[in-house]
């Protein structure tokens, strides 16, 4: 359609990064709440909660949840720019052959989900007081 992929895919950083950064805010909220009466209580309540989050924990970090459901259909339709939606034109094996450049959002969502993981990592060994 002519449209430049580079920008497309800055375009839809702002928003797959953004929903990222809420999604975590609300867990941090969430996860205080949660953790707060976990431990006040303790017990059986606590052993409960632990296992909820133990579930939920298992589900991926925001970024490759929003790619995925817009990739999908399921999350932001074609006119907002996201990495899912701009993967969306990827899924015709016709138009990757054609067109290989559609798959750039790929890489962006590779470096971001390493960066966050390896950020997350980098906090943990500096926050860990035996090392």
């Amino acid at each position: 359609m002519g449209r430049d992929v580079l920008t497309r895919v800055l375009y839809g950083s702002r928003i797959s990064l953004t929903v990222g950064l809420v999604g975590i805010f609300f867990t941090f909220v969430f996860g205080l709440t949660l953790g707060g009466i976990s431990g006040y209580i303790g017990g059986t309540v606590d052993t409960i909660i632990q296992r909820i989050i133990d579930m939920i924990i298992s589900i991926p970090g925001m970024i490759l949840g929003e790619t995925a459901l817009s990739f999908l259909g399921l999350g932001l339709q074609p006119p907002v720019v996201s990495w899912g939606t701009l993967l969306q034109d990827a899924q015709n094996l016709q138009a990757i052959a054609h067109y290989p450049w559609l798959l750039t959002p790929c890489a962006f969502i590779i470096v971001a989900v390493l960066m966050y993981n390896f950020l997350g990592d980098g906090l943990r060994e500096a926050a860990d007081p035996l090392r």
